[in-house]
């Protein structure tokens, strides 16, 4: 509908969004019934739950309270850049801009940088900086695209665009190409991956993906209804899973292949309220006037009952025998003290950023955690005082640890990233090799001797090579491995209409 002012969008989900041409979004509804009103000061949901925002003559909002009343702040510049957000801890996160208004850093509450970011005349981002001072690099062609990306390893990812934007290939750190088709509506309908295998998509006229053909030329197929709402999956052995909805688009129904049908229904404020196994198994749920869970029934005795605080925040959990957990929280919502059902308390304590840095168990035992500049986890000091230590590369990937011993542990990794070698704290090194995919096709293990691996085009490992002999894997049109061949024995899998494993036979080798 439309008027002047006013004007409603029904997407095809069936969400109406109320649209004033002045305010923007007054309300937003689903199919369900679920309600969101925005006005200047306030969000609000139809079960209550409500955020106040303040603002400043220039409309900027300079705080918002939480459904806890904790209250997040944020501080402008003279120009309107955003400088400083202070969370409900009091933890202020800190914005820096050059002159243009294009960010350059951003500060933690224990004022190292998070990251610093460099624009060129053209205000397009060229680098990024993290607190250790390892760059990541942006190239543009002349229409400013992305071009390439050179990662803090000094590794280089190429794309290559279509004249309308869309991305046609792309060429990883270690030079395998991934390549992208579409069709006249923009629609992604093939793409080979660096393997060579080879993926299709179709659609329907609503944009729905209805087709994706493997690699194998088999084909996984998809029915929607009206609102987009899948209704019928179908794989490439004939295996039909169908779904049903009720008026608000609430599942109802899932039947497999068999026939056999998994039953949902749900209470008047639109609740899942039950599941109904095929078996007839029945669980129940309760919920409170905010749509959180209280309570959980399931035929045989299995209960659970919830609590929450204001924000919805779970802090108690009782089971089956009255056994009972709270929780406690933090002013930002972060997990700060559990009690377990027999009293006792393990304790988080937290840095500025949010980060746990010590953790007291239950029986009173303490661990430490320390973070490198870039957030990463540096070193866990255990009870006992021994200190675990973490390396990493310039893209922040794990290559070493050392043990309170002294032991270590080394990895040594490829361009893009992939460990290649392990070095244990004996000294014996394991090599792996990949393929274009990052899957493992030989490796050698700590007394030197190989081991090799074969996959299908689907990804499925077929084939393990090693001195002892070989062993070969099976799997039927769904990817369910159904045999298993080594120089000892076979075994053989077999499956139940509903897809679970009901034999696992040896035969004779």
């Amino acid at each position: 509908s439309f008027s002047v002012s006013n004007y409603v969008l029904t997407t095809q989900d069936g969400t109406r969004y109320e649209i004033h041409d002045q305010r923007g979004l007054d309300r937003l509804t689903d199919r369900e019934g679920n309600q969101f009103t925005f006005a200047r000061d306030r969000i609000t949901s139809n079960v209550g739950v409500e955020i106040a925002m303040a603002r400043d003559a220039f409309g900027r909002i300079t705080s918002m309270t939480d459904p806890r009343g904790g209250i997040i702040e944020y501080r402008y510049d003279a120009v309107g850049n955003l400088t400083e957000v202070e969370d409900q801890a009091g933890g202020v996160q800190t914005y820096v801009y050059d002159g243009e208004h294009g960010l350059l850093r951003v500060l933690g509450p224990d004022g190292n940088p998070v990251i610093r970011t460099e624009y060129d005349e053209d205000g397009r981002k060229v680098r990024d900086v993290d607190a250790l001072g390892n760059e990541t690099v942006y190239d543009y062609d002349f229409d400013n695209r992305i071009q390439t990306v050179t990662n803090r390893r000094g590794d280089v990812i190429v794309y290559e665009y279509s004249e309308i934007g869309q991305i046609l290939s792309r060429v990883d750190e270690m030079g395998n190409e991934a390549t992208f088709d579409y069709n006249a509506l923009e629609q992604l309908v093939g793409e080979t991956l660096p393997d060579g295998s080879t993926f299709g998509y179709a659609y329907d006229a609503r944009g729905n993906q209805t087709r994706v053909t493997l690699p194998t030329g088999e084909s996984n197929t998809f029915a929607f209804d009206a609102f987009g709402q899948p209704v019928a999956m179908t794989d490439p052995a004939g295996h039909v899973n169908r779904m049903t909805y009720d008026a608000s688009g609430r599942l109802t129904s899932i039947e497999n292949g068999a026939g056999h049908v998994l039953t949902l229904e749900y209470d008047a404020n639109g609740n899942r309220q039950a599941v109904v196994e095929p078996d007839g198994q029945r669980t129940t749920y309760g919920y409170d006037a905010l749509g959180n869970i209280t309570n959980m029934a399931r035929d045989g005795g299995f209960t659970r009952t919830y609590a929450y605080n204001a924000a919805s925040e779970m802090t108690r959990l009782v089971d089956s025998d009255g056994n009972a957990m709270d929780l406690d929280y933090d002013a930002v919502g972060r997990l700060q003290r559990v009690v377990d059902p027999l009293g006792g308390e393990i304790i988080a304590e937290r840095d500025g950023l949010g980060r746990i840095t010590r953790l007291t168990d239950a029986d009173g035992s303490v661990r430490r955690y320390r973070f490198e500049p870039r957030g990463l986890m540096e070193a866990i000091t255990d009870p006992n005082g021994g200190e675990t230590t973490y390396a990493y590369d310039a893209e922040g990937a794990l290559v070493g640890l050392t043990y309170p011993d002294g032991a270590e542990v080394q990895l040594t990794r490829d361009a893009g990233g992939r460990i290649t070698s392990r070095r244990d704290p004996l000294g014996n090194v394991a090599s792996y090799q990949l393929d274009a995919m990052g899957r493992v096709i030989s490796r050698t293990d700590r007394n030197g001797d190989p081991i090799v691996y074969e996959y299908n085009t689907l990804g499925d490992m077929v084939r393990r090579s090693d001195a002892d002999g070989e062993t070969t894997y099976e799997y039927d049109t769904v990817g369910r491995l159904t045999r298993v061949v080594s120089i000892e024995d076979v075994i053989v899998y077999e499956y139940d209409e509903d897809d679970r494993l009901v034999a696992e036979e040896p035969l004779a080798g």
